[in-house]
């Protein structure tokens, strides 16, 4: 029998444990305060586009490999289509095979006439100028002529003058103080994620040609559609684009997930009224898919725990330790878990976070349907991480609140399809080899995200809702 306190304790440890591991990627770097590219750095990490090092830092001035780039080109623009490859240096044991593949397909890199593909070899500028020409299908014929003005255009090899000549002209890079463009020197990863920042303010344009415009797939919403914990082709939202893609007449279909890890409603709402290049997306999209609503339910625990046992709620990278240690190692814990499960303390935060919800879907929901009229919308339902046994309050306590956001996501007169995936998780509950999450509290299993068989799961109740 679990004593009520041993129960408080479980159950605060457990929602600190899944708001962490929620929101841990916020951190900001550590190298990167006074940088030159600090801003758009923080932004893409904020959004989960770009990842640090385990020690907290970015390194912004480390030089940048075939492969990395190869890697932030595929996920920058939605690239998931492989080709089968052979190359000597390139194995399917590698992390980055899959990676490679892709970038084959997309063909915006080649491998050498030799057999290999390099992978670890330093990206040059120029060679950084014709990747993007030819994953953004950048024409290179008609372009004003940019490169007279550089003091070492001579250096820049002829096969990648068309290259560089139209990134100048487009202002996607620029030379330097010196006057010089540096064709071979290297790109930084903060070069990069400053040129790809600017790239994709250019997704809009696109989808094809006036007149032969490609289907578009928006995925938006949280670290579920995001794919966090598993492989990326194995999330709902890649094998829904690869049934979609195979469909007669959209051969040419798009994909952009404009997910982020760590996203609740409030975020999603700044997104589909402010971000443009989102909002564009929106409005030319067939289909549109929403995951929101379970960080409605996290973000305010962690704060409230936080700032009880005095840990700067902000440190998202200390908190694995800090915060933790505060728990366990204060000789008034038990009397500050039993105040913080007071009605007016964590109960009353997340019914705030249902009610928040609440006010911001009207207006997520209205939003994307002004947006994109003609869309079809689908909006997945929470699920319950907890697993139901052997500490069934542990189960019921979060359950409620869930299941008022899935209350709300299913209003009646609502102007989408429900993709409702509780009853799946809430049978698969406490079952370790059924279970569709990564998380069970007793077996040590932290992780509250779907697992592949999740996202399989997921993706089958899209397609039964759908009509094709």
């Amino acid at each position: 029998m679990v004593s009520f306190r041993r129960f408080l304790i479980m159950f605060l440890v457990a929602l600190t444990v899944l708001a962490v591991i929620s929101q841990i990627s916020f951190a900001q770097p550590s190298d990167i305060r006074g940088h030159w590219a600090e801003k758009i750095i923080t932004d893409w990490t904020q959004k989960g586009l770009i990842a640090g090092y385990p020690d907290g830092s970015f390194r912004p001035d480390d030089k940048v490999t075939r492969v990395e780039f190869a890697t932030m080109v595929n996920k920058v623009f939605g690239f998931v289509d492989k080709a089968e490859i052979r190359f000597s240096d390139v194995s399917e044991s590698d992390w980055f095979y899959d990676q490679v593949c892709i970038a084959i397909k997309a063909g915006f890199m080649t491998g050498h006439p030799d057999g290999s593909f390099l992978p670890a070899k330093i990206l040059t500028r120029q060679e950084a100028a014709e990747v993007i020409c030819k994953a953004i299908r950048l024409g290179t014929e008609g372009q004003p002529y940019s490169l007279a003005g550089f003091k070492d255009a001579e250096v820049i090899g002829n096969e990648y003058k068309p290259y560089v000549n139209a990134v100048v002209a487009e202002g996607l890079m620029r030379g330097f103080p010196d006057g010089g463009f540096k064709p071979l020197g290297t790109l930084t990863r903060a070069e990069m994620v400053v040129l790809l920042d600017k790239v994709r303010g250019m997704l809009p344009d696109m989808s094809g040609e006036a007149g032969d415009k490609s289907p578009i797939y928006t995925a938006l919403g949280d670290s579920i559609a995001y794919g966090y914990g598993i492989d990326p082709e194995k999330s709902y939202v890649a094998m829904l684009y690869n049934y979609l893609k195979a469909l007669p007449g959209n051969e040419n279909m798009k994909l952009y997930n404009f997910s982020e890890i760590g996203a609740d409603s409030s975020t999603l709402l700044k997104k589909v009224q402010n971000d443009d290049t989102a909002r564009e997306m929106i409005s030319g999209s067939d289909v549109i898919t929403i995951s929101v609503g379970g960080n409605n339910l996290l973000r305010p625990v962690i704060d409230l725990v936080c700032r009880a046992f005095d840990v700067e709620p902000g440190e998202y990278d200390r908190i694995g330790t800090d915060l933790m240690l505060a728990m366990l190692l204060n000789p008034e814990r038990d009397k500050i878990i039993e105040r913080l499960m007071e009605p007016e303390n964590i109960p009353a935060a997340l019914s705030d976070g249902v009610k928040r919800f609440r006010e911001d879907w009207q207006l997520i929901s209205a939003e994307i349907r002004a947006l994109a009229p003609n869309a079809r919308v689908y909006v997945i339902t929470l699920y319950n991480p907890f697993p139901k046994n052997p500490v069934d309050n542990l189960y019921m306590t979060f359950d409620g609140f869930v299941q008022e956001i899935n209350a709300i996501i299913g209003s009646p007169d609502s102007n989408y399809k429900v993709v409702d995936i509780y009853p799946l998780f809430n049978e698969s509950s406490g079952k370790s080899q059924d279970s569709l999450t990564g998380f069970n509290l007793f077996y040590g299993r932290l992780d509250p995200h779907p697992n592949e068989k999740g996202h399989l799961a997921i993706f089958q109740r899209h397609l039964d809702e759908m009509e094709f």
